[in-house]
């Protein structure tokens, strides 16, 4: 299975981090927060007008702007 943009998960679906844009900043400060290549991310919901995107990794949700997402590349795990 090839990886996806993160922003391409279904509400509730999860995944397994394969890469991020380590140079871009949010990307940075997401894996200050925790996010990391290799660990599981579920995508919770959107805002209420489609931007930004919730997730959660171990527990602890954050929002990131759809272009952002797109910077971290997932291996989905559970097909909804």
């Amino acid at each position: 299975m090839k990886p996806q943009c993160l922003s391409k998960l279904q509400k509730g679906e999860i995944a397994r981090i394969v890469t991020m844009d380590q140079d871009a900043p949010v990307c940075q400060r997401l894996m200050n927060f925790g996010v990391l290549p290799d660990k599981q991310i579920r995508y919770i919901k959107p805002a209420p007008m489609g931007d930004p995107l919730e997730f959660e990794v171990e527990g602890r949700a954050f929002s990131v702007r759809k272009t952002d997402a797109c910077r971290i590349k997932v291996l989905p795990i559970n097909g909804l």
